[in-house]
């Protein structure tokens, strides 16, 4: 629960903390921590954190810091499945617990600190109730609100915590901002109110109370918005969709009918991205090979990944990363499944410099580089107000895919086959090492899991096909045919 301080600024909080009477230095000190606290990744750390070997310390970690007498003791047995509100349940009375030291040590709970002339204040970019609202943190919301934090504050956007609440379905604290009378009316720079967001589909918290809606009145509720991408310009993709967390599934005309396992066309050229093409140009590109891509940093056993190189990949693209096992479907009756490897690797110019470049001189993207619009479309001159922060490649048999997980906000680009999309709002959001063929067919004890999927907006991803995934929106993808390759970008 560190918060990101200078020296200086911690030297000046614990200064402040020995003294009697507040001082305005020590005032911004309180407040620059507790702006760095509410800023800090919790969800994804501590939801990821919960999944691995250090699940039992980091639970006793957070007991302790929160004070508590009767201490939550996790993972339950045979875990295999985190999802964000667990982890907020463990690590929210320990967060609570800091923010209130904070406030009593004269922290301003709008954020406001500041600055070096000692006569402006600044605004951090989300105020700490913003942050709340973002992550669903009620309890820290109510201290906040409770210090005389002003429920309708915007950011530079003009957006509010009642907006935020909205495009990241945290319904509950949506409500206890109304309650503190926070303003529904106001509009942000697109000229949209808080309660216009709940009538927009495909915006989180819309999508949440769609769901409760009866069956004959959910079905274009929960479907994702489709768009021809040809007809959507750069500055509308972003009001439209990355502004209010909306994903998005962009259509393009179906590429070829020349398959790229087939490998050369009728000029007798290898295709593009298909096995000898990659195998060409990227096929010394290493990754660690599993039927769950990063399975490691989930808690799996990392004698099940094997370091491939693409090429060696390609060559058997079938072979089972893990030993077949036995397994029960809902029906009773006992299968013998594995899931398919998946080739799936961060590509960073010196570790997979073939790779790295095969992206760049085909699609125009590489890390750090401003995104082209659309994405991969290099001959169009148009960019995004974004620059990619990690670049993602994929590729599978029929049947791979990786299983509940989160991160920042993405687009994904189908080069070739077909995939499966489950997306859940970020209140729903989950890591998992549970592959999608486990969740759906073999009936996992873990209810979580299966309410997770059977809840989830569920579409399909063609080849040339654009998914745009916000910020923190849990998804589980499953490759539907042999050889389907895609790359990812993910931006700020």
């Amino acid at each position: 629960m560190a918060s990101s301080l200078t020296a200086d600024a911690e030297d000046e909080l614990r200064s402040f903390l020995a003294a009697d009477l507040p001082t305005p230095t020590s005032r911004r000190a309180a407040t620059s921590a507790l702006c760095a606290l509410l800023a800090e990744p919790l969800a994804y750390d501590y939801t990821r954190r919960l999944l691995t070997s250090e699940a039992d310390a980091v639970a006793q970690e957070l007991n302790e810091i929160a004070g508590q007498q009767s201490p939550t003791r996790w993972p339950p047995e045979g875990a295999a499945f985190c999802s964000v509100r667990q982890a907020r349940d463990l690590y929210q009375p320990a967060l609570a617990r800091r923010v209130q030291f904070l406030l009593q040590a004269s922290a301003d709970p709008n954020g406001m600190v500041l600055g070096e002339s000692q006569a402006d204040w600044d605004c951090p970019p989300q105020s700490p109730l913003m942050c709340c609202a973002i992550h669903g943190w009620q309890t820290v919301a109510q201290l906040l609100l409770h210090a005389q934090a002003a429920p309708s504050q915007a950011d530079v956007s003009g957006g509010t915590a009642l907006h935020y609440a909205a495009t990241h379905g945290e319904e509950e604290l949506y409500n206890l901002l109304l309650k503190a009378a926070a303003d529904p009316n106001r509009k942000d720079t697109y000229g949209r109110c808080a309660w216009e967001l709940l009538e927009t589909a495909g915006v989180a918290l819309n999508f949440l109370q769609t769901r409760r809606q009866p069956a004959q009145l959910q079905e274009a509720g929960l479907q994702i918005v489709r768009m021809r991408v040809d007809s959507l310009l750069p500055a509308r993709f972003v009001s439209d969709f990355v502004a209010l967390k909306r994903p998005v599934l962009l259509k393009t005309d179906r590429a070829g009918s020349q398959s790229p396992i087939d490998n050369c066309g009728a000029d007798g050229r290898s295709i593009p991205w298909s096995c000898e093409d990659l195998s060409n140009r990227a096929g010394d590109a290493r990754a660690m090979v599993s039927a769950i891509p990063y399975g490691s940093d989930f808690g799996l056993d990392a004698s099940l990944e094997t370091p491939l190189t693409l090429r060696q990949f390609l060559a058997a693209p079938s072979v089972p990363a893990a030993p077949a096992v036995k397994r029960q479907r809902r029906d009773g009756a006992q299968v013998v499944n594995a899931a398919p490897p998946y080739f799936f690797v961060a590509v960073d110019q010196e570790l997979q410099p073939e790779l790295a470049e095969a992206l760049e001189t085909s699609l125009g993207l590489s890390a750090g580089s401003q995104l082209p619009w659309p994405l991969g479309a290099v001959q169009t001159g148009q960019k995004l107000p974004f620059r990619a922060t990690t670049l993602q490649f994929a590729v599978g048999a029929e049947g791979s895919g990786s299983p509940m997980h989160f991160h920042q906000d993405a687009l994904n680009l189908c080069l070739h086959g077909r995939k499966r999309w489950w997306l859940v709002p970020p209140s729903e959001a989950a890591f998992s090492r549970c592959h999608p063929l486990d969740a759906l067919e073999m009936g996992m004890s873990a209810k979580d899991v299966k309410d997770c999927f059977e809840g989830a907006c569920v579409f399909e991803q063609e080849e040339g096909d654009i998914v745009y995934v916000p910020d923190m929106w849990g998804h589980a993808v499953m490759n539907l045919e042999d050889h389907t390759v895609c790359v990812a970008a993910e931006f700020a």
